[in-house]
């Protein structure tokens, strides 16, 4: 079974569906398990929902929307 850290390392390839079918069963499996884990998940889907609702006006829609695609590759890159 996944440890947590690697579970965190995971959730925004989980959340674009970037995972082998493997990946994500194990995935599930941890967080069906480990509250802590489902919190992290929780917070992060928030956070990523949240930044996309934070629209004011068109222009400044596609900036956060460019915001979160910059948070979702750093989350990445920093595997």
């Amino acid at each position: 079974m996944l440890r947590c850290h690697e579970v965190h390392e995971m959730t925004s390839d989980y959340l674009e569906k970037r995972l082998s079918l493997m990946q994500r069963i194990n995935y599930r499996l941890h967080t069906f398990f480990c509250q802590d884990c489902q919190r992290f998940f929780a917070q992060f889907r928030t956070t990523i929902c949240t930044l996309r609702k934070l629209r004011v006006d068109e222009p400044s829609a596609q900036a956060v929307d460019a915001q979160v695609d910059a948070l979702l590759k750093q989350q990445r890159d920093q595997k």
